[in-house]
Parts: C-alpha cells; structure tokens; sequence
C-alpha cells in the first residue's frame, strides 16, 4: 500500500487514531459533566466500570499469553521438525553425490 492510500486526505493513519481517541475522552468528559445523576453516585459507577474493565483486560492479557506462549511451542516443534527434515535431505544429497563419484 501506498502512503497515499494509507492515509485520509493527507493525514496519517496515526493522526487518524489520535484524533479519533481525543474525541472519544472529550465525549465521554462531557457526559460526565452533563448527567443528570449524583457525584457518589456517579463515582460508585465509574469504579465500578473501572473495576470491569481492569478484569477484562487482566482476563484478555492472560488469554493472549498464554496463546503466545503456545504458539511459540508450536513454532519451536515446527523448527525443530524442520531441521530434521532439512538434516535428512542433506545426508541425503551427500550419500548420492558420493555413490555418484564412486561410479564415475
């Protein structure tokens, strides 16, 4: 992709996202600011998703290395497998270039 096409009327796709996330606190500070419920109220809600949204994440993090750390299990026997493979065709390659010169 060009840096044309990666971009939106000249503004990087970093630029893009920033803004976007500025807006989105400007917009959740203003109704905040702008709710009709009482501060105790409203802080008890706030921790409350707070609290939510620190499990959530803490669950995601965990999920994510634990998928990291199978996947790097994998790739390992995968290499591993590999090698061995790549081993074999050479011994492979060398048996048959010797029982070549032999004949010759």
């Amino acid at each position: 992709m060009s840096k044309d096409e990666n971009s939106i009327k000249g503004f990087s796709g970093d630029t893009v996202a920033l803004v976007f996330f500025i807006g989105a606190l400007l917009g959740a500070g203003a109704a905040l600011l702008l709710t009709p419920e009482p501060g105790m109220s409203m802080r008890k809600r706030l921790l409350r998703g707070a609290k939510a949204a620190q499990e959530e994440f803490t669950e995601v993090a965990n999920e994510t290395r634990e998928a990291l750390e199978v996947l790097g299990k994998d790739a390992r026997q995968t290499l591993r497998r590999t090698a061995s493979r790549l081993n074999t065709a050479i011994e492979a390659t060398r048996e048959a270039l010797q029982n070549r010169s032999g004949d010759q």
